[in-house]
């Protein structure tokens, strides 16, 4: 097998179908897989990276809305609930904020409309005891975005 010294670019298509490709990098792991499957994997990577992006970009808009809603908002944390990624805003009264609500709903258009990788739902949840929050979330296993830890 030829090995490429060159600073030439290889160009691998999919087009190419199932022309075998080998690749052997610094720790010498060898790796062989089709043209195909090698074009799938670049193309996965960037769609993962992109998503990476896209979701800390969301946390730092998070993170900015909070905090100008600081009196509104206790907590915010984001985390999955059935598969799906939520962002739980926990209010600072311990009933349900109407004001809140609307304001998180127009939250929410803003983030389908600026980010289309990522898509989430908001839950305004109770959280004046830690019981009644881990009904809808485990604080554990979630970001927390804004407020403070118990």
């Amino acid at each position: 097998m030829s090995t490429i010294t060159s600073k030439e670019a290889i160009r691998i298509e999919w087009k190419d179908g199932n022309r075998p490709v080998f690749v052997s990098p610094k720790d010498e792991d060898r790796f062989y897989t089709t043209s195909q499957e090698a074009a799938e994997a670049l193309r996965h990577r960037d769609k993962i990276a992109q998503f990476q992006k896209e979701i800390m970009a969301i946390l730092k808009h998070l993170r900015e809305w909070m905090r100008s809603h600081a009196s509104d908002v206790d907590k915010c944390y984001f985390g999955f609930r059935s598969g799906r990624q939520v962002i739980f805003v926990v209010p600072r009264s311990a009933k349900f904020d109407f004001k809140l609500s609307d304001e998180l709903t127009q939250l929410d258009i803003e983030l389908a409309e600026k980010f289309h990788l990522s898509r989430c739902e908001i839950m305004q949840v109770p959280g004046y005891s830690a019981e009644t929050l881990s009904t809808f979330i485990d604080p554990s296993e979630a970001i927390l975005i804004y407020g403070f830890s118990a």
